[in-house]
């Protein structure tokens, strides 16, 4: 089997971007209590960290830059082959402290995603068969779930 392991770097791009923009990418604690480190999306830093389950990031914050102006990031992550099965879940989205009402939706759409994510599974469907024979577009549910700190996965 093939597994996700160690690192995830991360290559942002935009050249010029400026600080008010926003867009830093958040690294939280394993217990999701506090964000310990933001770094700025400067142009041409690589970025590596660890992908385990509970370490988590995002950038949950709206960029909010002029038109025609947007937050690149190439990511890249490592495969190897792993000696046991392991464990297949989908992405573990969390609310930060202080989200309030949002952390419900944010519960709500997660627990939304991991039914999908598990009919598929159960199935055999992939996504493109999914989002042609259905409103309910994997696009959509990806794009709602960008509101929350996701693990390094």
């Amino acid at each position: 089997m093939e597994k996700l392991l160690g690192g995830s770097p991360r290559s942002f791009i935009p050249e010029g971007w400026q600080d008010d923009h926003g867009g830093q990418l958040e690294l939280w604690s394993r217990d999701m209590k506090q964000c310990v480190r933001k770094v700025a999306p400067v142009f041409n830093r690589a970025l590596i960290f660890n992908t385990d389950v509970d370490a988590f990031h995002g950038h949950p914050e709206a960029t909010t830059c002029p038109d025609g102006v947007t937050r690149k990031s190439l990511a890249l992550y490592n495969f190897s082959v792993e000696p046991q099965p392991f464990l297949v879940r989908s992405t573990e989205y969390r609310a930060r402290p202080g989200d309030g009402l949002k952390a419900v939706a944010i519960y709500l759409d997660k627990t939304a995603l991991r039914g999908y994510d598990r009919v598929k599974r159960i199935f055999g469907i992939d996504d493109r068969f999914a989002s042609r024979s259905s409103a309910f577009s994997p696009d959509c549910v990806a794009n709602r779930s960008r509101t929350g700190v996701k693990p390094f996965r």
